[in-house]
């Protein structure tokens, strides 16, 4: 089974809380860890105006256009379509 984003996260912070954890004790960690970092995750869905400049202007190729660039509006609906697709997540 593959991580989803969220466990991703949650172990990541689990593995600096216990650099010497067992499997096990990861087991029984994961739902606490989990709810942490799905709030973190939704805590970070509106981008900050520097992460919206980052992704504007950045060139993008199209079946209609042969170069395009994203505007701050589509950078920020990019973003936030990520991070839902990161909720959602189940795992399979």
């Amino acid at each position: 089974m593959n991580m989803t984003m969220i466990e991703r996260a949650a172990k990541a912070v689990f593995d600096v809380d216990h650099p010497e954890a067992e499997e096990e004790e990861w087991e029984n960690a994961t739902a606490w860890y989990c709810t942490r970092a799905r709030a973190a995750i939704e805590a970070i869905r509106e981008p900050t105006p520097s992460m919206v400049g980052a992704a504007t202007g950045v060139p993008i190729q199209s079946n209609v256009v042969s170069e395009t660039y994203v505007l701050d509006d589509e950078a920020t609906a990019i973003w936030q379509a990520m991070i839902t697709a990161a909720l959602e997540e189940n795992g399979e």
